[in-house]
């Protein structure tokens, strides 16, 4: 393989593709493109190891798609990486006619489709390797065409200054503000109960007045409950570099997915991202104890049962141990070396050998 695209027809999950092209990165590839929906613009604006960024249409019509797969063709690409393989836009890019030199590979970000979706079952007939982003999702699945990776490996953004008080704990929910996704009416009502002098604050890290945002939702409970001085809501997407910066700064993840909740059976076929994003700056994880059977979690995570929040949060320490993410496959090397191999690409080390 010669010539690679990593493609996000979508405009979502641009968290994926930095560590992507790091792990392609100095493989001895000739070229090494970057296509993405052009609202992923400012995502993708600080990245720097593609050897050229191009941006696809928002909402890309049957003739952009045909456009696209002409230029696939023309600029002779030997594998065509999507980074969110499912969709109606890839599969309808790959109901075209495609030379058989090129191979297709992508990230499948809910694993029910695998077996449970037409629409998914026309694009595996193009697609010769897919990655699920959490061994977890492998459980089961005993297919040479499916593997793992975790893409936890994100740009050096630079920090800003956040006024954070001594001795005060942050705890950050990464992603946007959604009633459906997260059980926020939990979390705020054991906030309520914490005594006066808690040093917990509680980022919610996104976007909380998008289309579909509950942040007036989420305001209204925190004021009713008289703790809005422990949360932080922002109205909207924040820059990269704030919102990073906030990662770093914080103590502890939490991605507030509990049993009973709406969301919770989403999880047994997707990840969060919050998960990615504590794996990454080895962050310790909040999780509910219906998690505490993956290993994953159970040595980076600290967990509560959601009827004894109150307790759990009261209790909690800045720094609660150095004995997290001490596996290997924390690593730049384990997961590029699982991510590579996957796609039937040697590392240059091992070409060089």
């Amino acid at each position: 393989m010669k010539k690679i695209a990593l493609v996000e027809l979508g405009g979502s999950h641009d968290e994926c593709l930095y560590a992507q092209l790091l792990f392609l990165e100095n493989q001895g590839f000739e070229t090494i493109d970057l296509w993405v929906n052009e609202r992923l613009a400012d995502a993708v604006a600080f990245f720097d190891k593609a050897h050229q960024t191009s941006f696809l249409p928002s909402s890309p019509t049957v003739k952009d798609l045909y456009n696209f797969r002409q230029t696939l063709i023309q600029r002779a690409y030997d594998l065509v990486i999507f980074n969110t393989c499912q969709g109606n836009n890839v599969k309808n890019l790959l109901l075209l006619p495609f030379p058989s030199h090129i191979t297709f590979a992508g990230i499948l970000h809910n694993t029910g489709k695998i077996n449970g979706s037409w629409g998914q079952s026309l694009i595996s007939r193009k697609i010769t390797r897919y990655f699920f982003l959490n061994d977890f999702l492998l459980r089961d699945k005993n297919d040479p065409k499916l593997s793992t990776f975790y893409p936890i490996f994100f740009p050096e953004y630079p920090q800003v200054a956040l006024p954070k008080r001594e001795k005060e704990i942050w705890i950050s929910v990464p992603g946007q503000v959604e009633l459906k996704r997260r059980d926020y009416s939990s979390m705020v009502e054991a906030l309520g109960q914490l005594p006066k002098n808690s040093p917990i604050k509680v980022i919610f890290l996104g976007n909380s007045t998008h289309q579909f945002g509950d942040g007036e939702a989420l305001r209204s409970m925190a004021i009713a409950a008289g703790i809005e001085h422990r949360l932080v809501i922002f109205n909207e997407k924040l820059p990269n570099d704030v919102f990073y910066t906030y990662i770093q700064k914080s103590n502890y993840i939490m991605p507030l997915i509990h049993p009973g909740h709406s969301s919770f059976p989403l999880y047994q076929h997707q990840i969060t991202g919050a998960f990615n994003l504590a794996f990454g700056f080895k962050k310790p994880l909040l999780m509910e104890s219906a998690f505490n059977t993956y290993a994953d979690f159970r040595e980076n995570a600290l967990f509560y049962s959601q009827h004894e929040l109150v307790p759990f949060l009261a209790q909690l320490s800045p720094a609660p141990s150095d004995q997290m993410y001490m596996d290997p496959k924390w690593t730049f090397c384990f997961q590029q070396r699982k991510y590579l191999q996957h796609l039937q690409v040697n590392l240059a080390a091992e070409m060089d050998n």
